[in-house]
């Protein structure tokens, strides 16, 4: 039995793990011979389709799906420079990203042959089409991703049961046929929504629309016709009634608003079960900076999370939250610079916790404790122990804004405020950090920065609280259960925008302004900050739009398909060089790498490597 399934994966030119257990092991319909009769049952089929579930939390979000959709963006990166070289052949979540789509996509197959092909016990014919309705729904959605990363792909539509090492290339454009077909399908079988609450989770109708919406938009861009199709998907989903934006954008990622969340259009689950759970979702490690490294009062813990260090912010993503107000006003209206980043932390350690800093008011290096002596008012209550300011990433200031910042600063010492790392050059040259040898002018106040000022650094750095886990049972447990969030309604309503921004034309332009509003309008830090949120048609752009999606979509997997879809990815990458990298990485971004290469392990599978040649620079 497991023979005949390593074979299944073989076939496909994938490579086979060092051990095939989970895999094999994970559920009992994933262990289903080609040809047998389990899927000939009503409980052999349903459990086949609910495995394509399953199986999906082996893509979203793992490591290697990451890497290849959100880090090396515009507004994420791989903080350390150690090691960090040009995607390659032999790349490893390159080839893992392969390997999970197309494992996956076999299992597809086997559903859709069983359910075109089997008389199946008990099995209603309107079931049938919704249960093909979603296997067509999560084959297209596989496929989807390997036609963006990879271009021309093998396309396999019908289950793998001989050996056979022969890989027939398929053009990009009728990959997306295909995907297109499958989600047409699922679109007109799917149910609007499903009664039972054990049922969530499930592919509706709407989330076909959504990723239509999408694909129609990448491949169809240049289209009038698709693009109407396109903004009439996303507007059907907006009004349809079934979803509602969240009120406030740091519940939105509150763990108690996982399951009960009217934004989310289709979700992969996890299970608080951990015999179900598998690896479980570990993407709750993966943005968390080291909070511990260097102050005495924080140890790990759940509310921050286990800190992992594998995708930091971009300069230029900390600076899409500080554009400047439409009214004028100071200070940032947006308020997803705070509640979609962990940026202020409390002293968590069982005992009072001593240091010894600069005291501008006595000139003396002096003893402080935390918590913080009481009748004292601390900006974040007695334990607060660090701020950051990640917004004050401007290449420079005016120097009343230098002023503004440093009372600011000033204004919470002795608790320490972490600017971001290009901000060090412009502390120097405006006074420096307070210290003995560089005291306090009482006749200048605001000549020089307060000894708290610290700067972010490839450690420490305000992160990204989306994927935080706190119900995990303790800090460094792995295996977490946040479900993933795979599309919701705000994406929805800039994909709507989208559409009607290419379409041109007023009356299109002032939906997409209406759109994007909505969005904006929600992110707003509070009611009297909503209007400086408001944009007008003439600050509207595909530039425009292109960092309101970074703004609101940040982490959630997007990123590197928008850069590629508007035509920005290289551009990007390069022009904006010195706000995305921390560091001088080992090479330069080049328009070939907007195509991921052809794996190794698979081209040596493959009696015919010559048909899927990647570029030079890639080399075979």
């Amino acid at each position: 039995m497991k023979i005949k399934n390593i074979l299944s994966v073989l076939l496909l030119g994938v490579v086979v793990f060092s051990s095939c257990s989970d895999f094999l092991e994970e559920t009992p319909y994933n262990k289903i011979v080609p040809g047998s009769d389990f899927y000939k049952t009503y409980d052999g089929i349903t459990g086949g389709v609910n495995g394509l579930y399953a199986r999906l939390r082996k893509l979203y979000i793992t490591e290697a799906f990451m890497n290849v959709c959100e880090s090396e963006t515009d507004i994420t990166i791989w903080p350390q420079s150690q090691g960090r070289q040009p995607v390659n052949a032999s790349t490893g979540y390159v080839r893992d990203l392969w390997n999970a789509c197309y494992i996956n996509i076999n299992q597809c197959n086997e559903v859709i042959y069983a359910l075109n092909n089997y008389e199946i016990t008990d099995l209603s014919s309107d079931m049938r089409k919704r249960y093909l309705g979603e296997a067509r729904f999560i084959r297209a959605l596989l496929y989807s991703h390997l036609v963006k990363q990879w271009g021309d792909i093998p396309l396999k539509l019908t289950p793998t049961v001989n050996a056979d090492t022969h890989a027939n290339r398929t053009s990009e454009a009728d990959v997306w046929k295909v995907i297109i077909e499958d989600f047409e399908y699922a679109k007109d079988n799917l149910p609007k929504s499903y009664a039972k609450v054990t049922e969530y989770g499930r592919v509706t109708c709407y989330a076909a629309m959504h990723e239509l919406c999408k694909s129609l938009l990448t491949c169809r861009r240049e289209d009038p016709v698709a693009l109407k199709i396109a903004l009439d998907y996303a507007e059907r989903i907006i009004n349809s009634g079934q979803f509602d934006m969240n009120t406030n954008t740091y519940n939105l990622w509150s763990m108690d608003y996982v399951r009960n969340n009217r934004e989310v259009i289709f979700p992969v689950c996890y299970s608080k079960d951990n015999l179900l759970n598998g690896d479980g979702n570990q993407a709750h490690m993966y943005f968390v900076a080291d909070y511990t490294r260097y102050h005495g009062g924080m140890i790990r813990s759940l509310a921050y999370g286990r800190p992992w260090i594998r995708c930091k912010p971009t300069l230029y993503a900390y600076g899409l939250y500080n554009a400047k107000r439409s009214d004028g006003k100071t200070g940032s209206a947006d308020g997803r610079a705070k509640n979609f980043f962990q940026w202020e932390f409390n002293k968590n350690t069982n005992t009072t916790y001593t240091e010894f800093v600069y005291n501008h008011l006595t000139n003396k290096v002096e003893q402080q404790v935390i918590p913080r002596p009481a009748g004292k008012p601390f900006a974040g209550g007695e334990n607060r122990s660090m701020i950051c300011f990640p917004w004050y990433c401007l290449d420079s200031y005016s120097s009343e804004e230098i002023t503004a910042i440093k009372k600011e600063i000033r204004g919470l010492w002795p608790i320490w405020v972490y600017l971001p790392e290009n901000m060090m050059a412009t502390v120097e040259a405006t006074g420096g950090i307070e210290s003995p040898s560089n005291p306090y002018d009482s006749s200048q106040p605001d000549a020089k920065w307060p000894s708290n000022t610290k700067f972010n650094d490839i450690f420490f750095y305000p992160y990204l609280r989306k994927h935080l886990d706190p119900t995990r049972p303790e800090v460094n447990y792995a295996e977490g259960t946040r479900d993933v969030f795979v599309s919701r309604l705000a994406d929805t309503y800039l994909l709507a925008a989208e559409a009607a921004l290419l379409l041109g034309g007023d009356a299109n332009k002032e939906k997409a302004v209406n759109y994007v509003n909505v969005v904006r309008e929600r992110a707003a830090t509070n009611s009297e900050n909503k209007p400086a949120m408001i944009i007008t048609k003439e600050q509207l752009d595909l530039e425009f739009l292109l960092d309101e999606r970074g703004r609101e979509l940040i982490g959630e997997m997007h990123r590197w398909y928008d850069l590629k879809r508007f035509g920005k990815l290289t551009e990007r990458m390069t022009k904006l060089h010195n706000k995305i990298w921390y560091y001088e990485p080992a090479y330069q971004y080049e328009e070939y790498m907007e195509k991921r290469p052809y794996p190794r392990d698979f081209l040596m599978s493959i009696s015919n490597p010559e048909d899927f040649q990647n570029d030079s620079r890639y080399g075979n």
